[in-house]
């Protein structure tokens, strides 16, 4: 998100030496109200592999704003708790299908797709979601 500031130009650098790397593209807390994410240029920003539809540290209503972008462009759907303090480590969470054994396998499966956020719920577990 710091690359925002400086102009798309930036962004495109970095995700040039992300897909150089063979890493995997994502657009985190997006429309978080810290004037940090991407927003609206989410529509026009190429070469991202996902976004980060459900984070611990942004209100639902700009999460599901994420969600309805990241759906459109067809882009994976990740999830991750953000947490800034113990009390909300795995709140939200990206279900990878797989058992990716390090890390090579863990990018390998976020690049093969169907990654699923998901929320915790006590005393339930991880319930995999599409809306919210």
């Amino acid at each position: 998100d710091f690359c925002l500031s400086r102009g798309l130009g930036d962004v495109y650098k970095r995700q040039d030496q992300v897909n150089a790397a063979g890493g995997f593209c994502v657009a985190c807390h997006p429309f978080r109200n810290n004037n940090r994410g991407f927003e609206d240029h989410l529509w026009e920003i190429q070469g991202l592999h996902g976004v980060e539809v459900l984070n611990g540290s942004t209100d639902m209503e700009a999460n599901r704003k994420a969600l309805s972008i990241c759906k459109a462009r067809n882009m994976q759907m990740v999830g991750a708790s953000d947490a800034h303090w113990t009390s909300q480590l795995g709140k939200y969470a990206t279900m990878v299908p797989g058992e990716p054994k390090d890390l090579e396998e863990f990018v390998a499966a976020l690049h093969k797709g169907g990654l699923k956020p998901a929320i915790y719920e006590e005393g339930k577990g991880y319930r995999i979601v599409d809306t919210f």
